[in-house]
């Protein structure tokens, strides 16, 4: 009887049943940690754009001004665009230079919604515009590089005819319709628009 009283009081660690359903880790867990990965991500990104916003802000005050100086000294604001149209004439050269002294060109046209624009300030009255002969009779640019072609061109009938043989290498516009564009002598002295891309 006294192995058996040993045995009865020794003590055994008890063995935990095994679980009829293995042992998971909760759904929560990896989308805690994802969550946690994309706002750090998102963390870095602004403060990257916050940065370069603060080092921008010195330029954006700058044009900003820059913008209501050109406002207040009769530029026109259109589609991110600013237009000076001029009360004085000069002729083309003449022309592309004082609004090169502005930072701008001798204005391009870009689509029929910036001719009627442009057409409807004018009210009929001649301007240059940006477009030039270069060269070789109908090899036709633009002052600020725009590329031309012929499908967002508004010549009036009939033209460009080089003033039927004399030299009329720079374009005008004035008659009462959208496709007004007209070759003329350089020299001549009209009004002009300039475009600054603002």
């Amino acid at each position: 009887m006294a192995a058996e009283y040993i045995y009865e009081n020794e003590v055994f660690p008890k063995t935990p049943a095994p679980s009829p359903h293995p042992k998971r880790t909760s759904p929560i867990v990896p989308l805690l940690v994802v969550l946690v990965l994309l706002f750090g991500i998102l963390l870095v990104t602004v403060s990257v754009l916050y940065s370069q916003e603060l080092e921008g802000k010195k330029l954006h005050k700058e044009s900003a001004r820059d913008l209501l100086e050109l406002l207040s000294s009769g530029w026109k604001l259109y589609n991110r665009n600013l237009y000076f149209f001029s009360q004085e004439q000069k002729p083309w050269q003449e022309a592309e230079d004082s609004c090169a002294s502005y930072g701008a060109h001798l204005t391009s046209v870009t689509s029929r919604k910036e001719m009627e624009y442009l057409y409807g300030v004018t009210n009929g009255t001649m301007f240059w515009i940006g477009l030039k002969d270069q060269n070789q009779q109908h090899n036709w640019v633009w002052t600020d590089g725009t590329k031309y072609t012929k499908q967002v061109s508004f010549w009036w009938p009939g033209e460009p005819n080089g003033r039927k043989g004399h030299d009329a290498d720079c374009v005008q516009f004035r008659y009462p319709d959208i496709n007004a564009w007209d070759d003329d002598h350089c020299w001549i002295s009209y009004n002009w628009i300039c475009k600054k891309v603002f």
